[in-house]
């Protein structure tokens, strides 16, 4: 067991906060405390009635394989930002009523973030292939 430290809790917070701002997650009272994780390194808790999202790093990092490093924090940091970016379609699929709008708005914010993201990727390398309005099936 390795305990985490103030530097590394820095080092997370920094991460969820970058890459927050990347996915334009927004709307949330976002909160982080360094306290100890029972099953795994890191956490998102969520509280959707009130917006509030608490991301935890635990003071206990049980991989002593990989140990506590600036890739692994990133990773575990894009991953938790990850689940609350996901979190409004979850909230909605628990709910007892939904709108049908309420889906069809949040399927569009998503296809645009998604859509941005991928833009920012390198160009795909297409060479000289040429398909026939014919070759293409649906």
């Amino acid at each position: 067991m390795i305990e985490t430290t103030d530097d590394h809790f820095q080092f997370f917070i920094n991460s969820v906060e970058y890459y927050c701002d990347k996915l334009k997650v927004s709307g949330w009272d976002i909160r982080f405390q360094h306290k100890f994780v029972e099953n795994g390194f890191v956490s998102v808790r969520t509280d959707d009635i009130n917006r509030i999202a608490e991301f935890w790093l635990t003071t206990e990092w049980k991989d002593e394989v990989f140990g506590v490093t600036d890739e692994r924090l990133d990773y575990c940091a894009r991953h938790e930002v990850a689940h609350l970016f996901m979190r409004r379609v979850f909230a909605l699929a628990e709910s007892r009523y939904v709108l049908e709008s309420q889906i069809d708005t949040l399927d569009e914010e998503y296809a645009i973030r998604i859509a941005e993201l991928i833009d920012q990727l390198p160009p795909r390398e297409c060479g000289s292939l040429q398909l026939s309005s014919t070759s293409i099936r649906r």
